[in-house]
């Protein structure tokens, strides 16, 4: 699945996928915060 606004809702939306094992992609406009989990593909 790829995540396209990778903010709140987009985390959010990404944790209870994984819980069903699908592979996560994910994106966001505003790069200024790299942290690992957003940039990471489950």
């Amino acid at each position: 699945v790829l995540i396209l606004g990778y903010g709140n809702i987009g985390v959010d939306l990404a944790s209870r996928l994984r819980a069903f094992g699908v592979k996560i992609l994910a994106t966001k406009r505003d790069w200024s915060c790299n942290s690992l989990s957003s940039t990471s593909s489950y």
